[in-house]
């Protein structure tokens, strides 16, 4: 039976898609309720892939976000290999956000993971990169880079999040462009 806290999720939801698996964690409002209690002063970055809860919960994302990862693969059936496959899901970032903020804390920004990292001055440390280092060694730094912000590998999968609790709300580096608060 489904306590208290998952049947109003549930409900919440009211998704009326008929064949439609999803999974919800509960366990993320836990954590970041306990977050916001022990913070006292300071601030919380957060990164990983997921989506707004728009995307996340998407008619056409009939069977979730569960996956698993195999020697960099991606596997939907999450039992083909037991033990060897790590498993995981995306973090529905909406539902971070409200159990934050309805929690004292403050939101400071969301944006992809691209967008933080040129935020905090990407482009001029490899501008410095590449006059310090040799073609071959700029090039395999150059190379992991890309990894990071290209939009088909790291850049817009991965989503920062930022929260704060007794500090100023000015600009904060890594949110200061590529605000994509409006898709929570």
């Amino acid at each position: 039976p489904l306590d208290s806290e998952s049947l109003a999720l549930a409900q919440e939801l009211d998704l009326p898609y008929a064949d439609y698996l999803t999974e919800v964690n509960l366990a993320s409002r836990g954590f970041m309720r306990s977050l916001a209690t022990s913070l006292k002063h300071g601030a919380i970055l957060l990164i990983d892939y997921g989506y707004g809860e728009s995307e996340y919960y998407h008619p056409e994302k009939t069977r979730g976000t569960l996956r698993g990862f195999y020697r960099q693969h991606v596997l939907n059936d999450v039992l083909q290999y037991p033990g060897l496959i790590d498993i995981t899901t995306s973090v529905n970032w909406t539902s971070i956000v409200t159990t934050s903020t309805s929690n004292d804390l403050d939101f400071i920004g969301y944006t992809n993971q691209a967008g933080f990292l040129f935020n905090c001055g990407l482009a001029a440390a490899m501008l410095n990169l590449q006059a310090e280092l040799q073609d071959n060694q700029y090039l395999a730094v150059s190379n992991q880079i890309n990894k990071l912000i290209s939009p088909s590998e790291m850049g817009e999968s991965f989503k920062v999040c930022g929260f704060s609790k007794g500090l100023e709300q000015d600009d904060w580096l890594g949110f200061t462009n590529y605000d994509k608060s409006y898709s929570l």
